[in-house]
């Protein structure tokens, strides 16, 4: 299902791209989602860490839209988790001034332990094991 352009690139095919931009797309809508929650808590909202996270999520987003937005015959589903970050990410806003919480002894969480960040590494991590899985089964 793999073939080659003229510039020798690797063009994947349907199927993997499917499941590889799905599973992108639905975690980045639980990063925007826990975001959303996030940025009324009195100190996670106002948090340095937060904004940096916004911030990471909103690059790889923008990436995973270019490749959504060429591909054609995505899922119902997957639309609407699209359509639904748009709607989340309409009411998003970054603190004016954010504050590194740990550091200022305001966050109260153990050490380690940082509810964006959190939620970031999940992201990465399905983003790795989806990679690893397409690749034992031949998609990359």
């Amino acid at each position: 299902m793999r073939s080659n352009n003229d510039e020798g690139i690797v063009i994947l095919g349907t199927q993997s791209i499917r499941v590889k931009e799905i599973n992108q797309v639905r975690a980045i809508n639980c990063i925007f989602a826990l975001l959303s929650y996030l940025q009324d808590e009195p100190f996670c909202g106002e948090c340095s860490s937060f904004a940096k996270i916004f911030e990471k999520a909103m690059e790889k987003f923008l990436s995973i839209e270019k490749v959504v937005g060429r591909t054609r015959g995505m899922p119902e589903e997957a639309r609407k988790v699209l359509l639904h970050i748009y709607n989340v990410l309409s009411d998003l806003r970054l603190p004016d001034n954010p504050v590194r919480q740990k550091k200022e002894c305001n966050c109260g969480f153990p050490p380690g332990i940082c509810l964006a960040k959190n939620v970031f590494a999940m992201f990465e991590q399905i983003e790795e094991q989806t990679e690893n899985r397409m690749e034992r089964r031949g998609g990359i």
